[in-house]
């Protein structure tokens, strides 16, 4: 059986606040998006908004689009009316037609930064600019799904208290499996891989986890190579010990028996495609019985040909030019230089996209719940900008596009306890679109603007403050 290029190679490169920048401008002054806010005056920039006016509000729930007004209170929403209110009064933003959409949210990320496919330094500048850069791709939350211990925790935690600008992150930390004949690497147990040879390290890795209260726990079950090992009895001890202490758990499946695997030990969802076989009708008659959802990661599966080479399309897209560094852009140009391992991914996703195109679509055809992800970190994909591939991705396949919306705003908002919404009492977090996605998906990079809980926030002061705003920085990147 064949390795896919997602197995070995991918996992190991409580409602919480969103941090967003004040907004900067007195009134009367146009702030980033192209918005304005009406105040009271130069002291009140900043503040929460208090009405959003003219929306072509877009309801992934109801798949319903309506020109409408909003009233926020305290990050929520308050009312929504019909009618323009007769006297709004300040903190009034008026969207003049503007498309109006919950935010994003990206259940799927390895977010040190974005690697280059040639030989030398990655755009490897942080988790912290990570949350930068998805909060400006309108990206409001996201789950990182392998990182270390220390470092990730810490860092959602320092978002959390207000310390660090960007979208709230939630993370499960290291990743549990089995790699046979896999030492154990650098910062012993800050390592990314947990080693779980027998159900008993199992538990005990989950206990050793529960201090650092992760957003969930994430299971390698991949057979698609035999390097990949975690036995059916260290899968269900891990489940078990997890769901003891009210973690969740997220399974990286590689072949449709590890996913069935996976369900039959209670996993909480799966993550991940496979192309070799259809989807059997059992596996897919259980999941949507179940309602146990798969975050398909479309980007790191198929999209690398559409970055690579002298004339690739994907980077006539002015959203991912604005959140890479040109050096980065000129890297996947240069195909001929491209290390053995881009080779091999380039070459087997030409191969295969057609296959996941299909699996994703018995899957939405059979009722399964599908969220998104992108699994950037990996070659093709890009933090913040790949979430936006997912959803088109998502079309491309077959899937409506409301169905790609609701999966990458209100239903992957739902899995994190995020209520994401266009509803009284929904969380006012929205991206505001110059287009509308309902004609064309590509539309979701058209953002003029992002709020999260009821405020502004300042997307040039989020690029600036991270170096894909300059040319490349070798000296904040490290080599691989």
């Amino acid at each position: 059986m064949r390795s896919a290029p997602h197995s070995l190679g991918r996992f190991l490169p409580a409602l919480t606040t969103v941090v967003v920048l004040g907004c900067g401008a007195p009134s009367g002054v146009p702030l980033p998006g192209a918005l304005r806010v009406q105040t009271a005056g130069p002291k009140a920039a900043g503040s929460a908004v208090r009405w959003l006016l003219n929306a072509r509000i877009l309801d992934p729930e109801a798949r319903t689009e309506r020109l409408g007004h909003l009233q926020l209170q305290g990050g929520h929403i308050a009312s929504v009316h019909r009618e323009r209110p007769a006297n709004p009064g300040p903190n009034t933003v008026d969207l003049h037609g503007a498309w109006l959409l919950p935010a994003f949210v990206d259940l799927h990320v390895h977010s040190w930064g974005n690697p280059s496919p040639l030989p030398g330094p990655d755009h490897r500048c942080g988790h912290a600019e990570t949350a930068r850069l998805m909060l400006a791709a309108g990206v409001v939350a996201y789950l990182d799904l392998g990182s270390k211990p220390r470092t990730i925790f810490a860092l959602r935690d320092q978002v959390r208290a207000g310390l660090v600008p960007g979208a709230t992150l939630y993370a499960a930390g290291p990743v549990l499996g089995h790699i046979v004949g896999m030492k154990p690497g650098p910062g012993g147990p800050d390592a990314r891989l947990r080693q779980t040879r027998t159900p008993a390290e199992g538990r005990a890795h989950v206990r050793a986890l529960v201090a650092s209260r992760p957003d969930i726990v994430k299971v390698l079950m991949d057979h698609t190579g035999p390097e990949q090992d975690l036995s059916l009895a260290s899968l269900n001890a891990i489940v078990d010990e997890a769901h003891r202490h009210g973690l969740r758990v997220i399974c990286h499946i590689g072949t449709w028996q590890d996913a069935r695997a996976c369900v039959m030990a209670g996993a909480d969802a799966l993550t991940h495609l496979w192309d070799e076989d259809d989807v059997p009708a059992e596996l897919v008659q259980i999941l949507a019985k179940r309602r146990i959802p798969l975050i398909p990661t479309q980007p790191v599966q198929v999209d690398l040909p559409h970055f690579s080479g002298p004339n690739a399309p994907g980077w006539r897209d002015p959203l991912l030019r604005q959140l890479t560094t040109r050096h980065l852009q000129e890297t996947y140009r240069q195909t001929a230089r491209f290390v053995q391992k881009a080779k091999f991914w380039l070459r087997y996703q030409g191969a295969h996209a057609k296959g996941y195109e299909r699996q994703l679509l018995t899957l939405h055809k059979g009722g399964v719940v599908l969220l998104a992800g992108s699994d950037t970190g990996n070659f093709g994909t890009f933090q913040g900008y790949s979430l936006h591939r997912e959803l088109a991705l998502m079309v491309r396949a077959g899937l409506p596009v409301w169905a790609a919306l609701k999966a990458g705003t209100t239903a992957a908002g739902r899995f994190l306890g995020r209520k994401l919404g266009v509803k009284v009492g929904d969380e006012a977090s929205f991206v505001v679109l110059a287009a509308s996605p309902l004609v064309a998906i590509s539309h979701t990079q058209r953002i003029r603007s992002v709020i999260v809980r009821g405020r502004l926030v300042d997307r040039a002061a989020l690029l600036a403050g991270t170096s894909v705003a300059d040319t490349f920085r070798a000296s904040r990147c490290r080599r691989r």
